[in-house]
């Protein structure tokens, strides 16, 4: 019920962005979900180029070592 409040609020784009950054930092909540939409961090695109600059090219993998392991 409080996401459709939300979603009347502040509409259906800046809902779905709300809820991707939610879910790229895998913090769900809904006081993250309004926070996020109350101080217009869903416009900000500095997050998203900070989350891409950590992203590894390399897939994560149980059976894959880093360069420690070649030392």
């Amino acid at each position: 019920m409080g996401l459709i409040q939300l979603h009347k609020a502040h509409g259906s784009k800046r809902l779905d962005q709300a809820c991707k950054r939610v879910l790229d930092i895998e913090a769900v909540s809904y006081m993250r979900i309004k926070n996020i939409l109350e101080n217009n961090m869903d416009k900000s695109f500095l997050f998203y180029q900070d989350l891409e600059k950590d992203k590894s090219h390399i897939p994560e993998h149980e059976n894959i070592r880093g360069a420690s392991a070649y030392k």
